[in-house]
């Protein structure tokens, strides 16, 4: 069947391949997918016809006269907005590697595959380049939002502790063996009177450096642990989890005042559970070792956030009293269509398992991630998927809410 011709003002979907059979074949299913297409088989050709116009580029990322990862360096000079489609006879790691290295330098990856692809699958992806690549774009977009607009001070740290600008959302995790509600996660957010909702990435680091952080931990403690008090004497049997900076963890009576404000609103040290994540072994090791291992003596959980993006090794785990351990997200959303991803987070749950620890899915954001985390074993699941944060109020609705919906999962 011939490609049908595109309509006037269609989007350019620019190829550089050097084998003309597959120029050809993109060239058809780009034609019947609407776009104008150019073909290009050098990279000179290709440096010689590009221009900023082009809304996806499909890229072949090995040629007689260049690699892909010098066409990236190449778009990256030229400041490229286009959408990327990354295609190879190479193993699908190195495809996967390409990709990752792409958007680590500002451009936007739709896809990578490995040849030879199915008809139907790459007209697939051609068919929904432009949204997806709208999508990526938004997220984008907000991602440099947050970057310029969460650049705070100390003062104004201090000034909205003054002012009680900080909200506490709740993140529910979730039991996969039997989709029973059991946990949630604390999480503090800077409701600016300016600038809007900000996360933690925004203005921690500043709290951290400025000696502010301590006081934020109360303000999550303060709100948090009453309304567990509240939660579990209107009958939800669950914990609670927050997260402590590495900075807190050199302050050697930390554990006392946890305890002594657990005490305060009658929570048993065990009902609730403190995250640190890998990045504390930068830090000063004694005296961190020093309070976790007071925590555990106090009946408190502690939970090893991030796990697989920091600077743990077996014998530190072995050291370390840790209950749980919390697979970073980036290795379970999307993992299933990602053989490395999956294979670490594999590899995690066994090593958990093996530690006596309670394992936590990170990232959970689609019924394809629940079921992967199931069926690697998994101990509970955390995600959008489950529930983005929550205000305290909405948490007992929405429980009723995923009792309703759990026989999906």
């Amino acid at each position: 069947m011939p490609a049908r011709e595109p309509e006037p003002g269609a989007e350019e979907l620019l190829v550089i391949d050097d084998d003309p059979d597959a120029g050809e074949f993109i060239r058809h299913l780009g034609m019947n997918a609407g776009y104008r297409v150019t073909i290009t088989s050098s990279f000179q050709e290709f440096k010689t016809v590009y221009a900023d116009r082009a809304s996806i580029i499909v890229i072949d990322l090995m040629m007689p006269d260049v690699d892909g990862v010098e066409v990236l360096r190449f778009l990256r000079s030229k400041k490229c907005s286009a959408g990327l489609i990354l295609v190879s006879a190479v193993d699908q790691r190195i495809i996967n590697s390409v990709s990752h290295l792409a958007r680590r330098q500002g451009l936007c990856v739709i896809r990578g595959m490995q040849k030879p692809f199915a008809p139907n699958k790459f007209a697939e992806i051609l068919n929904n380049a432009s949204a997806e690549f709208e999508k990526l774009e938004d997220t984008r977009s907000a991602e440099r939002r947050h970057e310029t607009s969460g650049v705070v001070t100390a003062a104004e740290i201090s000034n909205a502790l003054e002012r009680d600008e900080f909200r506490i959302l709740y993140q529910p995790k979730i039991t996969i063996g039997n989709e029973n509600f059991l946990s949630v996660e604390a999480l503090l957010r800077w409701q600016h009177p300016v600038l809007g909702l900000l996360r933690p990435r925004q203005f921690i680091h500043v709290a951290e450096s400025d000696g502010l952080i301590d006081r934020l931990t109360e303000v999550v403690m303060a709100r948090s642990f009453p309304r567990l008090a509240q939660w579990l004497k209107g009958g939800l049997d669950i914990y609670l989890s927050l997260n402590l900076s590495p900075r807190s963890l050199v302050a050697l009576d930390l554990p006392d005042r946890v305890a002594q404000r657990a005490q305060v609103h009658g929570l048993p040290a065990e009902r609730i559970i403190l995250e640190v994540t890998e990045s504390w072994l930068i830090s000063d090791v004694v005296p961190a070792l020093d309070v976790l291992s007071r925590f555990r003596i106090k009946g408190f959980g502690l939970s090893i956030d991030d796990f697989g993006t920091g600077y743990a090794t077996l014998g530190q785990l072995r050291e370390i009293p840790f209950t749980e351990l919390k697979i970073d997200r980036s290795f379970i959303s999307g993992a299933r269509a990602n053989e490395d991803a999956r294979t670490i987070a594999d590899s995690s749950v066994r090593l958990g398992r093996r530690l006596k620890l309670n394992v936590v899915a990170e990232g959970v954001e689609t019924l394809d991630d629940w079921k992967l985390v199931k069926n690697l074993g998994c101990d509970m699941a955390q995600g959008y998927f489950i529930a983005k944060p929550l205000r305290g109020d909405d948490v007992a609705d929405w429980f009723i809410g995923w009792r309703a919906r759990a026989d999906i999962a």
